[in-house]
């Protein structure tokens, strides 16, 4: 049998799409039901400027992190004590 590899940039939506499905179905039952969840999360200054931010999704309980980027000055303006601070928007684990 041959094949033949290629690098795609348009219109990979379907491609993607398959490719998830067959994964899916190869999963064996013992680990249940996929509850994947795109994630999105962004840090934002007082004047609501992007100052870094995250993107992956969730599944099984698991955060899978696909990219993150905060910027240099972002990290040199808060001293680590700020990077800790309990906030009001924070996401809440349900007890």
């Amino acid at each position: 049998m041959q094949f033949d590899t290629t690098e795609e940039h348009d219109n990979t939506t379907d491609v993607i799409a398959a490719v998830r499905r067959w994964i899916r179905e190869a999963d064996p039952p013992e680990v249940g039901p996929r509850d994947y969840e795109p994630l999105t999360l962004v840090l934002r200054d007082a004047d609501g400027r992007i100052r870094g931010g995250a993107y992956g999704s969730t599944m099984w309980g698991w955060l899978m992190l696909d990219g993150l980027w905060i910027g240099a000055a972002t990290l040199i303006e808060r001293p680590a004590s700020a990077w800790s601070r309990p906030s009001a928007t924070r996401a809440q684990t349900p007890a």
